[in-house]
């Protein structure tokens, strides 16, 4: 059976290893095997700019890109980070490249709760309406997101800038899932959550919906992946990268070595 890459859950193979994205690809990863190759991301100009990159990647019957637009871009949260701006303006772009619009899903994640530096408590999910509806103007109907995993690194990271991450209260968790609930609702949208307790009703990577958009009809697993956090209901694939340096520098990112 043909089968799903990701690329990658771990570290962001497009912005900060094109070369080694390309190179695993010559030498491990034939097309004729492939069925989708699955691209995470928060930085896809390399998408439209690497000549290369693009090339090898057209190569594939099919790409779907899980593009993370979190409203932190260009901040002291995310200074690898295009600012949302930016990305919004290559969508049309990235559209073309993958030959939908459904091939694309937004993950807004995670929402943040966090204490900074000059005492002031900080959240993005007040961002979700404008990327909604910059993102809705081309089509892109799926949004993912979910609530920031304060991991033991995650506080570290944090407090080396002084910033506190804080939990949701569960009022205020509520209020914020019935908020984009009303979004969703109010733009037309699907709206699901990525390993959410109650929530997540699909993963990220969906197999089932991944044969219904292949070009060919070609056929993948709908099998669950494992060794994922307790509620992720992804499909299985083939992670193809690593928890290496990534110049996104997400100050919350429990995956980077070094920020």
């Amino acid at each position: 059976m043909l089968k799903i890459i990701s690329a990658s859950r771990r570290v962001d193979l497009v912005s900060t290893y094109p070369d080694k994205f390309i190179s695993i690809l010559n030498e491990k990863i034939p097309p004729e095997k492939v069925h989708t190759v699955v691209i995470w991301t928060k930085n896809p100009l390399n998408l439209i700019y690497h000549k290369k990159l693009r090339e090898t990647l057209l190569k594939y019957s099919q790409i779907f890109i899980l593009l993370s637009i979190t409203g932190m871009g260009n901040t002291i949260l995310e200074r690898g980070i295009p600012d949302k701006r930016e990305i919004f303006k290559i969508l049309p772009d990235l559209i073309e490249f993958v030959k939908s619009p459904e091939r694309i899903n937004i993950r807004f994640d995670p929402i943040v709760k966090l204490k900074m530096k000059n005492e002031e408590i900080f959240t993005n999910y007040k961002f979700f309406p404008e990327i909604v509806r910059e993102c809705k103007k081309h089509g892109i109907n799926t949004f993912i997101t979910s609530f920031l995993d304060i991991y033991p690194k995650v506080i570290k990271n944090l407090k080396k800038y002084g910033i506190i991450p804080m939990e949701f209260e569960k009022r205020e968790r509520k209020e914020v899932i019935e908020y984009m609930k009303r979004i969703a609702k109010e733009k037309n949208i699907e709206l699901l959550w990525c390993a959410e307790k109650n929530l997540t009703t699909r993963g990220c990577i969906s197999g089932e919906l991944l044969n219904k958009l292949h070009p060919e009809g070609e056929l993948t697993t709908t099998e669950g992946a494992k060794g994922q956090r307790t509620y992720c209901k992804c499909t299985k694939s083939w992670d193809i990268g690593w928890y290496y340096k990534c110049s996104g520098k997400c100050l919350y990112c429990y995956g980077n070595p070094d920020i």
